[in-house]
């Protein structure tokens, strides 16, 4: 684990391998139930199992870091030049939640009213959520 991530913190490595070897030992945890969970997460989940994983490829992550606004914008998502732009870029180990701004005029909409607002996109910092159109409200 600690190998193949530098930049995973030692301290949370050495508690990872600590909870798994207690588990094992007590027989909580199966001996091959962390591979299975890992392989599960690698292969089989996400919000659209088999969907294209463009956003994981280095060349999209590399381009994010280096040139944000520019990707975005080729994208079709247009930033405002004041609007300022922070770019993790993250590992294996370690996600960064998006939090979609609420788009102006929507105030008094509720959760289940919000919810299919979001797509997955807005979710990853790659589209903003679009209020529904009049005849919704």
């Amino acid at each position: 684990m600690g190998k193949n991530h530098p930049n995973v913190d030692p301290y949370v490595v050495s508690r990872v391998r600590a909870l798994e070897s207690l588990l094992l030992e007590k027989g909580i945890l199966a001996p091959d139930a962390v591979d299975r969970v890992i392989e599960r997460y690698e292969a089989d989940t996400g919000p659209m199992v088999g969907a294209p994983t463009w956003y994981k490829m280095p060349a999209y992550r590399s381009r994010a870091v280096s040139e944000p606004r520019a990707l975005l914008g080729e994208m079709g998502l247009a930033i405002d030049p004041r609007r300022e732009i922070r770019v993790w870029d993250s590992s294996a180990e370690m996600r960064y939640m998006v939090l979609p701004q609420r788009p102006a005029g929507i105030e008094g909409l509720g959760e289940a009213e919000l919810v299919p607002l979001i797509t997955r996109d807005a979710l990853i910092g790659v589209a903003e959520v679009r209020p529904p159109a009049p005849a919704a409200r």
